[in-house]
């Protein structure tokens, strides 16, 4: 499974201190989301296992026959458009006003961290050895833009790419919200 999320807003559009854009407003710009599910994996550990099964084996004309359908990628797409009238039906619903705030200003007044000195107390306070604060801080100030990834557990694995300007601005934010 492959899944894209694409924001128009950038991470230091969406989350600086200085923006003077909403949360809802930097969504509204746009935002895409894919999602591709690819079927083909392990079909034919699948099949010679279903021959083995004699209460199965009548059944493997059928299956082979339908085999280079699970080959196919099932791809999904999700296009809204936001008009001005559905912009102003959003903006009057009165759920919203929390995100009305620019990013930067409702996750500091979730987290209660709204300056430098609180970060670094929080990031000490969460017993983060001392190393790992350094990265951290190395990394919110130099941060490029653009990360590439890859997490595996077993036999699931993830690769992923992040990209925008202010990477560095997002694991900040990310970060306060260590427990």
């Amino acid at each position: 499974m492959e899944a894209t999320l694409r924001l128009a807003s950038s991470p230091k559009d969406f989350l600086s201190e200085e923006s003077e854009t909403g949360i809802i407003a930097s969504l509204i710009k746009g935002i895409s989301f894919d999602l591709r599910v690819n079927m083909w994996r392990k079909v034919a550990d699948v099949l010679s296992k279903l021959q083995e099964d004699e209460n199965l084996a009548a059944l493997m004309p059928l299956l082979i026959g339908i085999s280079p359908a699970t080959l196919l990628k099932i791809k999904g797409e999700i296009d809204i458009e936001i008009d001005e009238a559905m912009q102003e039906k959003i903006y009057a619903n009165p759920m919203i006003e929390p995100f009305m705030m620019n990013a930067a200003t409702l996750i500091n007044s979730i987290t209660t961290i709204s300056d430098d000195d609180e970060y670094l107390q929080h990031l000490n306070d969460k017993r983060i050895p001392a190393h790992i604060i350094e990265l951290i801080m190395l990394l919110n100030e130099n941060l490029g833009d653009e990360i590439q990834y890859s997490l595996s557990q077993g036999q699931i694995a993830v690769n992923g790419r992040i990209a925008g300007d202010g990477l560095g601005i997002a694991l900040k934010t990310a970060t306060k919200f260590i427990k």
